[in-house]
């Protein structure tokens, strides 16, 4: 008790260097603490969905960090080859106007175009209402939506009535058939769930050439290892120029296309393939696309603080 007298007389005495103190006290815990919410949103927790070890994202790569989006008819093909996945969903973020909604200015929304078996993939049903029927995933089917459990409350107030109700994505009418429940963010944030496949007769779509910011999830058949699911992979990816990159949603990319695997980078002009490549997907509220070569950076960062600080 008498050395805590002392340092109390001590920091009375010198008010100046007692508030450089604390303030360096207090900028050093909130930057850790900011530090570690961060990593452990992004990285450690895991997704918020059943058998979310299962789920895997799926991207295209020409060589190492030469990462890309998917095109169109690889991801038919990859679906019709496919033997180590339970689903195989293709996604494509976008924003759109939402208006429509009595008593509500228009407002921008982060949407999400996908295949009707994503929900399998996330595994989650729905709270109120349905998700797309077979009919309703397909070139001219009507134009339906599913919204997020916020969108719900933040602009019909939970109200359970607003199924069947119409609204308007970028002047486009689209009615609505279910809600989400709160867990179900993805891909990155979204508020919106509507079809992919009506629009997939678009000419540029089905230019194999032409990636236009689709990636493709796929959940594991049960027993199936990301390493099985590479060897099974590779069966048809030999046969093109580029590779699939097959990523976990919880974990940092487990294997790059490089030279030293050359049974998943192929030379033939065929056809692109995919990889298989366990990786972060920005989920839930925080969609920052925050990964473990932001996060080293970051720790060495803040220890070369406290070193100069303390």
């Amino acid at each position: 008790m008498g050395y805590l007298r002392l340092a109390l007389r001590q920091l009375i005495k010198n008010p100046a260097f007692s508030a450089v103190a604390i303030i360096t006290l207090a900028l050093g815990i909130g930057a850790n603490t900011a530090i570690f919410s961060i990593v452990n949103a992004v990285l450690l927790r895991p997704l918020p969905y059943p058998d979310a070890d299962r789920i895997m994202v799926l991207n295209e790569s020409s060589g190492p960090k030469q990462d890309f989006s998917v095109a169109l008819p690889d991801y038919f093909d990859w679906r019709n080859d496919n033997t180590v996945f339970e689903h195989l969903a293709a996604t494509h973020k976008e924003s759109r106007n939402l208006s429509g909604i009595p008593g509500r200015e228009p407002e921008r929304v982060s949407c999400a175009s996908v295949t009707r078996n994503f929900f399998n993939i996330i595994g989650l049903p729905p709270e109120i209402g349905r998700t797309f029927s077979e009919d309703e995933d397909k070139v001219g089917a009507p134009p339906v939506v599913v919204i997020s459990d916020r969108l719900w409350q933040r602009a019909f107030n939970r109200d359970p009535g607003v199924i069947g109700r119409s609204i308007n994505l970028h002047d486009q009418s689209f009615t609505v058939i279910g809600v989400m429940p709160l867990q179900l963010t993805s891909p990155q944030d979204s508020d919106a769930w509507v079809s992919i496949m009506r629009r997939s007769n678009n000419p540029a779509w089905m230019d194999r050439s032409h990636h236009p910011m689709i990636f493709v999830w796929g959940k594991l058949k049960a027993g199936v290892t990301v390493d099985q699911a590479r060897t099974e992979t590779a069966k048809f990816t030999r046969s093109s120029r580029r590779c699939l990159r097959i990523s976990s949603a919880n974990t940092e990319p487990i294997s790059d296309c490089s030279s030293a695997q050359s049974d998943w980078c192929c030379s033939s002009p065929a056809r692109t393939s995919p990889i298989c490549l366990p990786r972060e997907e920005p989920r839930g509220r925080g969609s920052s696309p925050f990964t473990p070569q932001l996060a080293l950076p970051a720790c060495k960062l803040f220890a070369n603080f406290c070193s100069r600080v303390f």
